[in-house]
This record gives structure tokens, sequence and C-alpha cells, in this order.
């Protein structure tokens, strides 16, 4: 939603103030700091999901499990970039690689259900 907003308000000031160099600056900042805002909202969400899927009781537990692969990924993603980008010459096949795993994470998210639902179709 902030992005959208911001988005909008960045495409509506251009006719009103004119084009201008700094416009672009202005814009790639505006999505910099929207982007940052919405990445603070990433483990509320995942607090919340973890307490849907799984329940009050297993959430904490869900939570440190999903942690620890946060952290392995934070840990390891920019060493296999590195050695990706050292034998090839380019970053292109890090940023595949990175887009395959968060696709691979997007089709695993899209498989949760809530606890009540499980059970009731187990």
């Amino acid at each position: 939603m902030v992005r959208a907003g911001i988005g909008l308000l960045a495409l509506a000031l251009p006719p009103l103030i004119g084009f201008h160099p700094y416009y672009l600056y202005l814009l790639g900042t505006a999505f910099l700091w929207a982007s940052v805002a919405s990445a603070w909202s990433l483990p509320a969400i995942m607090a919340a999901t973890c307490g849907d899927v799984l329940g009050p009781a297993l959430a904490p537990a869900a939570l440190g499990f999903i942690t620890l692969f946060f952290g392995l990924g934070q840990a390891l993603g920019p060493s296999l970039a590195g050695a990706l980008a050292d034998a090839t010459g380019t970053f292109a096949q890090a940023y595949v690689l990175a887009g395959v795993v968060a696709v691979l994470g997007a089709g695993g998210a899209s498989l949760l259900r809530p606890a009540s639902t499980a059970r009731r179709e187990a």
C-alpha cells in the first residue's frame, strides 16, 4: 500500500512541478524508503503465520525454526553469490538463483493452511 501510494504521488508530481533531473533521485529515494519500511513488517507477518498455521502452542518453536533458515540464508547467500560471480564473471547467475529460491519459497508458502483447516481435512 505504501509503495503504491508513493508511486501514485510520484506519477502525479511531474506535471505539477515540471520534470527536473532531481525527480529521478527523489523517486528512487521514495521507493527505497518505502521498501525499507515494508521490510520491517516481515517478522510480524511470519509470527502471525506461524500462529495461524500451527496454533499458539507451537508458534514460538515454528518462529525459531523459520528464523534459523532466515539466518542461514543471510549468512550463506552473499558467499554463494560471490563464489558464483567469481566463477562466471557476472552476478546474473546469483540473481537467477535468488529468484528461483524466492519462487520456491512462494510456492511452499502457498501450500500453507490454517491449523483448523488442516485438522478438518485430515
